[in-house]
């Protein structure tokens, strides 16, 4: 992806929200097991008083998946120990947020499904209709895989998004911002909007997990790092190649940060929908009107979820002191 991701396609993402504790948690500072979606619904707008006959949307559960933080060896640099938060530190500063993420595999749909349809157009010139099933990060993929990811910001903050290519010894690849490609895109976030990547106005709109010419026999996949921050990062620059600048800034956020993973319990909203794809950046936004510097990152043609709406998949529940950059790490693991 770097290979794959950033070599191949040039695009960026999608996801922050609030959720309610549906248990105490530790004294350790250590999450629960489950959490509801209450509180990240109440971030986005009402639902319209006449929308799904005045039914309310259920709150929606999700099961503790893993604690999620940024692996210790960077190729080329050595071992960096992580520096997680020492035991007994005082709490008064810090506050929890979250990050939520639906990943999306593409393939053809089955007889009777109906959903937003991706076209495909095959080396052949012919084309075909895809769909798109919502997955958990966690569940793993395979060569030949399409995916598309999402993210939607509860909060108001600036996204970033770092890509590297993950091998089998643990090491990373070079550090790679694909989002924001330049200082004149807008990356700011907020509630109600999905975040895409690919751009769904791309000829194909989604990464193609293949093992490219220059791609290592030891790449098994690659780490997202996703960045919400309350104000732009100065800091944050590419080079020509698309590889970060300023890399040990980067590797001094990512070495301090973790999070809880969990997802969802259900299985409702499995095929990629018309209401998201109109909610998403891209459909009917960035690919017809770029717009920049607009209080909405899709520009205003963009539907806002509200409350009685698809929720994300897995939510990535951060950790942070008050004023600073929420991270969240996510693996895609590719099985050969």
């Amino acid at each position: 992806m770097t290979g794959n991701f950033v070599k191949s396609v040039l695009a960026v993402i999608a996801i922050v929200g609030w959720l309610a504790i549906s248990a105490v948690a530790q004294d350790d500072g250590v999450q629960t097991r489950s959490i509801t979606s209450d509180d990240f619904k109440a971030k986005r707008p009402a639902a319209p008083p006449n929308s799904s006959s005045g039914a309310k949307r259920r709150s929606t559960t999700y099961k503790f998946v893993r604690v999620e933080r940024k692996p210790r060896r960077t190729s080329g640099t050595g071992a960096r120990p992580s520096t997680p938060t020492p035991k007994g530190r005082a709490e008064v500063d810090k506050k929890v947020s979250e990050i939520g993420l639906t990943m999306w595999r593409l393939r053809p749909p089955m007889t009777s499904e109906s959903g937003y349809y991706f076209t495909f157009r095959k080396d052949s010139g012919s084309t075909e209709n895809l769909i798109a099933e919502r997955v958990s990060p966690a569940s793993g993929f395979r060569l030949g895989d399409k995916v598309r990811l999402a993210i939607e910001s509860s909060v108001e903050g600036y996204l970033y998004v770092v890509d590297r290519e993950t091998f089998s010894d643990g090491s990373l690849g070079p550090a790679y911002a694909i989002f924001p490609e330049d200082s004149e895109e807008n990356n700011k976030v907020g509630p109600g909007l999905l975040f895409d990547i690919p751009y769904a106005m791309e000829s194909n709109p989604w990464f193609n997990l293949v093992n490219r010419p220059d791609t290592k026999q030891t790449w098994n996949g690659e780490l997202l790092t996703i960045i919400i921050s309350p104000t732009p990062l100065p800091w944050f620059r590419s080079d020509k190649e698309g590889k970060v600048e300023n890399l040990a800034t980067l590797e001094k956020l990512e070495d301090a940060s973790e999070s809880d993973v969990f997802d969802r319990i259900d299985t409702g909203d499995k095929i990629f929908s018309k209401t998201e794809a109109a909610a998403s950046c891209g459909e009917a936004t960035r690919g017809l009107e770029r717009q920049k510097r607009v209080e909405s990152p899709c520009g205003s043609r963009a539907k806002q979820l509200n409350r009685d709406e698809a929720e994300p998949q897995s939510i990535f529940r951060v950790r942070s002191d008050v004023g600073q950059p929420l991270v969240a790490f996510v693996r895609i693991d590719v099985r050969r």
